[in-house]
Formats: C-alpha cells, structure tokens, sequence
C-alpha cells in the first residue's frame, strides 16, 4: 500500500491534470513538532505543492503568529477542536495555501488530565469553504503518539482531497422537468423540489440525500431532460439516454 504523503501527492497531481489547477497545502503542528512537514516533504517534488509549515509549540505562537484568539485558549484550552480549527484557518492564511491541517495534543508522558488524557489530539483542516476537526486519542507513548497523530492528520488530508477533487472533477449535472418546465442546477435540487409529489418526505425517504434517485423511479419514462445533451434520462441508468 502506498504512503498517505505518496497518495496525497497523486491526489493533487491528478487534480492538476484534470482541471489545469495545482492545489496548495501547508501544515500548522503543535504536539507534532513538523512530523507531518517531515511526512510530507519525503515526496520527491513536494515543493511544487507544499508551501510551508508553522511548529506553534507555544501559546504565544498559536496567538502571535497563527492568530488564534486568546480567548480561545482561555475558554477552551491549548487542546481543544476550537484551537486546531483556528490553527488551520490562520495557517491558510498565513502560508497563502489552498489547504492547511493541523494539530495540537498532549503527547506525554505527563500532561494529562481527567478530562483530557495523554493521547489526546485534536485535529483540524482549513480551506476557503469550510473548517473541520477531528478528536483521536492514542494509547502509546509520547515516540507513538507525535507518529499516529501525523499518519491520521495525513489521512484526514487524504480524505479530504478525495471528496473535494471528486467533487470538483464531476460538478452536479443540470437537468429541466418536461412536465413543469422548471430548470434545475442538479439532479439531487430537482429531487428535492419535487419529492412531494410522490409522496416522499425525509421522514420515509432515507436517506434523504438520494430523494433523486427514489423520484426518477417513480416519474413517468421521459419526465426529466439532461440539460447538456437535451435527451431524456433512463429510469434504470439514471443516463441521458
């Protein structure tokens, strides 16, 4: 199996190939200590899309350089998904990249707490359109603990860039309903506005997030037009036929 840091790579490389845009990444670590910069600069090329990292080891750091409110760490702790969240949105900002992850964590052996054991790390991951975190906690010690807390950062990562790239390489599909005229940007707000009329709400329709696939069975043969290739869409397929 190839390495998350090698995967990652492949990830945007494709990404370039398909859309002509080369997406950047940088990375924020705290209990990391650069292990995930380490991780991944180890890709020959790396530079290309790897734009820099920042080890904000210290509060002051996370307060001075990444911009992390102090507040935040008074209400909520050095350890904590409000900190990660606010590491990975300054360090986008800082680094000027696409992408920025981070961590922060309490490797040990000691540092630990009732409420937040040795082991803990939050994660974080910062783009233009949204921020996430995660919450791990590992059972090694402190060797263990910094290299689990990257390889799950690199994956989240990895993650990451799989739903975007996906995401962004197959944009949602416009179609129109024969029948009303109306226009629709995808297949999935097409569903949505018309799920009513036959019959299906969120409450038996599960998941909801498909209602486009439940309606196209249940309309007559023809209903819904591809936009792009002005011919019907195949019950069965789901195709413009």
């Amino acid at each position: 199996m190839a390495k998350l840091e090698i995967e990652i790579a492949e990830l945007i490389r494709e990404y370039q190939v398909k859309t002509g845009k080369l997406l950047t990444i940088g990375a924020v670590e705290s209990a990391t200590g650069g292990r995930i910069a380490d991780m991944l600069t180890n890709v020959p090329g790396s530079s290309d899309y790897y734009k820099g990292g920042v080890v904000a080891y210290s509060n002051e750091v996370k307060i001075n350089v990444l911009g992390v409110r102090k507040e935040t760490i008074e209400n909520y702790g050095a350890v904590s998904e409000q900190t990660a969240i606010e590491m990975a949105q300054g360090g986008r900002k800082v680094l000027d990249v696409d992408l920025c992850i981070s961590d922060t964590g309490i490797a040990g052996p000691s540092g630990g707490s009732q409420g937040k054991p040795v082991g803990l790390f939050y994660l974080g991951l910062a783009t233009e359109q949204e921020s996430l975190s995660q919450k791990h906690i590992f059972p090694g010690n402190r060797e263990e603990n910094k290299q689990s807390a990257a390889e799950v950062a690199l994956n989240m990562l990895k993650q990451y860039l799989l739903r975007y790239t996906k995401k962004q390489m197959n944009p949602p599909k416009p179609l129109w309903d024969s029948k009303t005229g109306k226009q629709y940007a995808s297949r999935n707000k097409c569903g949505v506005a018309v799920a009513s009329e036959f019959g299906l709400t969120p409450e038996n329709t599960h998941p909801w997030s498909r209602v486009w696939y439940r309606v196209l069975k249940l309309a007559p043969p023809g209903r819904f037009i591809d936009k792009s290739t002005g011919k019907p869409i195949d019950k069965k397929t789901g195709l413009p036929k």
